[in-house]
């Protein structure tokens, strides 16, 4: 693991002047970006200097959907309409992906114009870098990009700097992870071999950069090992839970594939609750408490993966989360909802169960909040014979049996035009986890066109 920053010395007694700390770290990572654009830019004008022109290369895709949901109250959301929860929505997202380059120079970007009937409509610029290449393996980058590491297809515990809940689930699988903010970075990429390279990047956060997130840095290293039909890749990340990971794969045969992603991060992601015995207010109140900071926890997910044939694949894979809420913690959670809903729903105590069923909801909002869970996604190109791709898949919480269940159609009418259908629903009862989400049945209509 390793860690960019400035070294504090007593003398200078920065621990007692948090702002001047925060300055100087500001000047050290704009001298620092300086100096890298310097060095980074000098063989960019070697490059444009030269005789050529530009090439480049653009496309992009134009989606109409139709969104609803069917909203069921259950205890912790008695009122999903209020909590701001919408029955139907119409979306449509321009996205353009351009590329250019020039000798060793090359230009990147993804610009997402996404509008809805419902939601806040918004433009991102999902990625803008440039990448230079110093030798045939040695590249360097500057600007915004995605990166992604890992395997699993039900939840990817190596994808360490991006929060799950960021997901569009209506989106296929390949354009689901695709169409979110990357991160500002200055990064490399070594070649080394065939079978070896490295990759590390600094994102830093200040000013209007990563706005909301964490310094971060981390390094890979990625290895095949074509004797066993195999690859690792190796992480050590820096940020507000710091860790290591590890990814592998491991071909059996044409059909087989194992595969598995780990992370060991330090620090819990969520809050420790627990009834306020001491509140002279109110039965349902409680307390937040975060764990122990210096405490590490895994999470981890291995897969199996088999091809037929036909083209078909079954994939199942088995999570574990060690952040996630125990029997017992979650226990004392749902008598904290109850508590609170029965009290809402008799009028008691005046606005408190309502605010603290709200912050409830919000301490809870996860990706996952228990600790294991089964999935399995079936996937076939054309199971009809006439151009339709079928995928089915199912999360499933192995400690309360509650989960979510999803079916996508997928027809090219022709080579530039997708429709598709995509209908998820969460299945549960009482207090498991997938009946508190209050979307009972989703569903959405869509269609794209590719440019």
């Amino acid at each position: 693991m390793f860690k960019i920053g400035l070294r504090r010395t007593q003398s200078e007694r920065l621990d007692q002047s948090p702002w001047v700390c925060s300055k100087l770290r500001s000047f050290a990572a704009r001298i620092f970006i300086v100096i890298f654009v310097v060095i980074v830019c000098s063989p960019f004008q070697v490059a444009l200097a030269k005789d050529g022109t530009w090439s480049s290369a653009t496309n992009g895709i134009i989606h109409f959907g139709l969104e609803n949901n069917s909203l069921e109250k259950n205890n912790l959301v008695p009122d999903p309409q209020q909590s701001g929860f919408k029955q139907s929505t119409k979306v449509q997202t321009s996205r353009v992906d351009f590329k250019a380059w020039k000798g060793l120079l090359e230009f990147n970007a993804q610009l997402r114009l996404a509008l809805s009937s419902e939601k806040d409509s918004k433009a991102e610029v999902d990625q803008w870098y440039a990448e230079y290449s110093l030798t045939d393996e040695l590249f360097l980058y500057l600007g915004r990009r995605n990166v992604v590491f890992g395997q699993s297809y039900g939840t990817n515990p190596l994808d360490v700097f991006f929060d799950p809940l960021a997901l569009d689930r209506t989106l296929n699988e390949d354009r689901r992870r695709r169409e979110v903010n990357g991160q500002d970075m200055l990064g490399f990429e070594a070649l080394r071999s065939d079978t070896f390279s490295v990759i590390g990047y600094w994102a830093p956060s200040y000013s209007r950069l990563n706005q909301g997130r964490p310094d971060r840095a981390l390094i890979a290293v990625t290895s095949l090992f074509l004797k066993w039909n195999a690859d690792i890749t190796l992480l050590a990340f820096e940020d507000s839970r710091p860790g290591v990971g590890l990814s592998f794969t491991k071909s059996v045969d044409d059909a087989i594939l194992l595969y598995g992603d780990v992370s060991l991060r330090r620090g819990r992601d969520r809050f420790v609750i627990s009834r306020d015995q001491g509140s002279a207010i109110s039965p349902g109140d409680f307390l937040m408490q975060t764990s122990d900071h210096k405490q590490q926890y895994v999470e981890t997910s291995l897969g199996f993966s088999y091809t037929f044939e036909s083209g078909a694949t079954i994939n199942t894979e088995y999570y574990y989360n060690q952040n996630g809420y125990t029997d017992s913690e979650w226990g004392k959670i749902s008598q904290i909802i109850n508590i609170n809903a029965g009290n809402l729903a008799q009028g008691r105590y005046s606005g408190l169960p309502e605010s603290n069923l709200l912050s409830l909801n919000s301490a809870l909002r996860h990706s996952v909040v228990r600790r294991h869970y089964g999935f399995v996604r079936g996937y076939h190109p054309d199971p009809f014979d006439f151009g339709m791709s079928t995928e089915a898949t199912v999360f499933h919480n192995l400690q309360d049996q509650s989960g979510v269940a999803s079916l996508r159609l997928e027809y090219g009418v022709k080579s530039s035009v997708l429709l598709g259908v995509y209908i998820s629903t969460n299945c549960g009862s009482g207090m498991d986890e997938f009946r508190l989400h209050s979307n009972k049945l989703s569903s959405a209509l869509y269609v794209t066109v590719y440019l």
